[in-house]
């Protein structure tokens, strides 16, 4: 996990969707595995906290405090 944490102005100005807005202009990479299937589909469904891409709990359509954007977020993006 990041130790990081970023400025709560950066934070407020990233749009999760739109990655350029991003420190760096991409999405930063992943500090830890891709969640199975099986997790994603509990993370849809909120039965089990969303993940961020350094481990972090998120929201499912937010970042955590380093900057990293939820898994439900950056998957699609990663599956075109």
């Amino acid at each position: 996990m990041c130790d990081r944490e970023l400025d709560p102005e950066i934070i407020e100005a990233i749009q999760v969707y739109d990655p350029t807005t991003f420190p760096g202009g991409k999405y930063p990479e992943p500090l830890v595995a891709q969640p199975k299937l099986d997790q994603l589909q509990l993370m849809l469904a909120e039965q089990i906290d969303a993940e961020a891409t350094d481990g972090c709990p998120c929201d499912p359509d937010g970042v955590c405090p380093h900057g990293h954007p939820s898994w439900l977020v950056v998957i699609p993006d990663i599956w075109g």
